[in-house]
């Protein structure tokens, strides 16, 4: 028992120091702000795959589903199973560090002391691969207590749980439980029942070995051992585990086959889009892509999901691209025809005419002067070279900007656009948007750009006048931990606070009933919006680009060949904004704060505490420990040399010397121990000597 104890101290403060010996400044650890961060954003890496680097991404979102989606037995049964002091610690288990340390030094094997936290910090951001030797593994396991802390310290109880449930690896490319849950049982995570839920937590840690399909009998046994760990602490009654035990059984039948289970591809969002442009941001910023990478990005699954669906509800004839941005200008999803036909995307790389939506910089110019935006602008016929036709039989007479706007009225813009001057097209500019040579031309269709950039401009407006560079990558880390790229801001002002609250007012007309985006607000009307539709000529580019409280989206379709009826920027793109407005806001509008299931926490705390200043005072115990004992043996080995010099050390002590010996009880503590005058080595190590009054 000493023994072990003295195994586990010293194990503790090799940890330790390994942590502290281990560069901090570009790494993960020590950067409290990015680092919580990035155990929010979603990751793309090929740590898990044994190929060369590019070859395979998976994707991993810590935050993908919530902790209500998961039904309650299975977060029993996960710290049941997996981590069942997970309430009285803060990320690191001393104690169960101390039970399996010992037996782990003589195995060389660092296995049994894991918490969920420190699970997560290997998954998320330290490597399995390349640690095959023990001094690897030691030097990992240390930076698995400090992120396991600062992951509990981030997150709390709660997102610590909702982390690991939506990214542990389960086997056949799934990671998490609602990808796990499609493959084995084709459904989802939230309709798994205990045995089913049992059965997923019985696969930790090695998915492989314990696969329903594969080796029923196994997935069996482990699930039955789970269910008993749930009755231990009373997560189930004695007749609950019984029946649950029973019913594990009967899905065990004579074909090795599990009833009801089916295997399921489980298809997540289509992410090659968003990877190849923070490749190819990377690339730009003079980063390469080490062999095994973790690319930490801006994506949002459930709006790439929706993206994902366009190709199959695009008009024939057209080309659908589109793009989403967050706040900052972090990419949310990208929208494309299928990856298979085509890698080009024209969200990104396409220069257009935007239509319409060039009415926006005249907007945001003559904000600038309130007086333009209060008068009428005739929608007659204009004198001169340029006196474009109008596209609504409303157009007509002496109208407000309002009605202009909301009806897409040319001839008053083009009025505006001469009244404004060079100021609209110096605004075009600083929104990277192609200006023609003509300015009257922008508000008409003569301004082009990418539908990113349209969105960049949509999202200023909804910033406050602050436009951000689009970006898609956050960081990217090596194997280690280590950050290797971080991105830097990139935002300037174009205009002020005032000037963009005062246009993003005015863009809530095209959608308004009647108005030519009146498509975008969506069915149910779940959200406000602002927007603004564009068609080129001839109808070849439709465009909608608006925002909502969240996110700003732009949806446009490009045509790629022979049609019947042309398509406007009021038509598809504005019911594919309003498509996503419905699926979006409805869920987001009803969640509730820590949704249905929540970790009880509160009445925890103290005894957490307590037992981690228990931990702290083990810790500080175990290092002196060592210390005593590494003095011990030090003190033995120079006793040995002196008494090898000189022959004559016993014969002192007993001619009437008389010796106190000192040995360390703490760091900084001598306490005094008499030694015997005839214990050489004692004598020479620690005494010192007085004659005899």
């Amino acid at each position: 028992m000493k023994r072990s104890l003295l195994l586990a101290a010293s194990m503790l403060v090799i940890g330790r120091l390994a942590v502290e010996l281990v560069p901090s400044r570009s790494s993960i650890h020590g950067q409290d702000e990015q680092f919580g961060r990035l155990l929010t954003v979603c990751q793309l890496t090929n740590e898990f795959e044994s190929v060369v680097a590019g070859a395979a991404d998976r994707l991993l979102c810590p935050a993908r589903y919530p902790l209500s989606h998961f039904p309650t037995h299975l977060v029993q049964a996960l710290i049941a199973s997996e981590d069942r002091r997970f309430l009285y610690h803060n990320g690191v288990d001393y104690w169960g560090i101390a039970r399996a340390l010992g037996d782990s030094v003589w195995s060389q094997r660092l296995t049994g002391a894991s918490t969920l936290s420190m699970q997560i910090s290997r998954i998320l951001f330290l490597s399995d691969l390349g640690a095959r030797d023990f001094y690897r593994k030691l030097r990992r396991k240390a930076w698995e207590f400090v992120l396991a802390s600062e992951i509990e310290a981030a997150l709390g109880k709660d997102g610590t749980i909702r982390a690991y449930l939506n990214v542990s690896p389960l086997g056949r490319g799934a990671f998490g439980f609602e990808a796990a849950a499609q493959v084995y049982f084709g459904k989802s995570a939230r309709d798994l029942d205990l045995v089913e839920s049992a059965m997923l937590v019985g696969m930790l840690p090695s998915p492989a070995v314990r696969d329903p399909l594969r080796h029923p009998d196994r997935a069996i046994a482990a699930t039955i051992k789970v269910i008993d760990r749930m009755e231990a602490q009373g997560y189930l009654s004695d007749d609950a585990a019984r029946q649950a035990k029973r019913d594990a059984n009967r899905r065990l039948v004579l074909d090795g086959e599990m009833p009801g289970s089916v295997i399921s591809r489980y298809t997540g969002p289509e992410v090659r889009r968003l990877r190849d442009f923070s490749r190819e941001e990377l690339a730009s910023s003079g980063a390469p892509l080490p062999e095994k990478y973790r690319i930490f990005v801006t994506l949002s699954p459930d709006l790439q999901r929706h993206f994902d669906r366009l190709p199959a509800s695009g008009s024939s004839g057209y080309e659908p691209s589109g793009v989403a941005l967050g706040r900052d200008g972090g990419i949310l999803a990208i929208a494309g025809p299928p990856y298979a036909k085509s890698q080009w995307n024209a969200a990104w790389k396409a220069n257009r005419s935007i239509g319409s939506i060039g009415k926006i910089p005249v907007l945001l110019a003559a904000a600038e002067r309130p007086e333009l935006l209060g008068q009428n602008w005739s929608a007659e016929d204009i004198r001169g070279p340029y006196s474009p036709a109008e596209p609504d039989h409303r157009c007509r007479g002496s109208m407000t900007v309002e009605d202009s706007l909301k009806f897409s009225c040319n001839r008053p813009f083009v009025r505006l656009t001469q009244s404004v001057g060079d100021e609209a097209a110096g605004i075009a500019r600083r929104l990277n948007l192609s200006v023609p040579p003509n300015h009257l031309l922008l508000s008409t269709g003569g301004l082009s750009g990418s539908p990113l950039q349209v969105a960049a401009m949509l999202n200023m407006i909804a910033s406050g006048g602050t436009w951000s560079s689009p970006f898609a990558t956050l960081a990217v880390t090596k194997a280690n931990g280590e950050i290797i790229y971080q991105r830097e801001e990139n935002v300037r002002r174009v205009v002020s606070r005032k000037v963009a609250a005062i246009v993003g007012e005015l863009l809530r007309y095209p959608v308004k009933a009647g108005g030519t985006g009146q498509h975008a607000i969506g069915e149910k009307r779940a959200a406000v919006v602002h927007g603004k539709t564009g068609t080129s000529d001839d109808n070849t580019d439709a465009i909608f680009a608006g925002y909502t409280n969240d996110w700003t989206a732009v949806f446009a379709y490009q045509k790629t060949g022979a049609v019947g009826a042309g398509m406007t920027g009021g038509g598809r793109p504005a019911k594919d904004f309003g498509d996503l407005v419905d699926s979006y806001w409805p869920s987001k509008n009803s969640d509730q704060p820590g949704g249905t299931v929540s970790i009880d926490t509160e009445r925890h705390w103290a005894l957490r505490q307590g037992l981690s200043i228990v931990g702290w005072g083990l810790l500080w115990g175990g290092l002196t420990l060592v210390l005593r004992r590494l003095g011990l043996l030090l003190a033995r080995i120079s006793g040995r040399k002196a008494h090898d010099r000189s022959g004559d050390a016993a014969s002192q002590a007993e001619s009437g010397l008389e010796q106190v010996g000192f040995a360390y009880q703490s760091t900084d503590e001598l306490v005094g121990q008499v030694v015997r005058p005839d214990d050489p080595i004692k004598l020479r190590a620690f005494g010192t000597y007085r004659d005899k009054p």
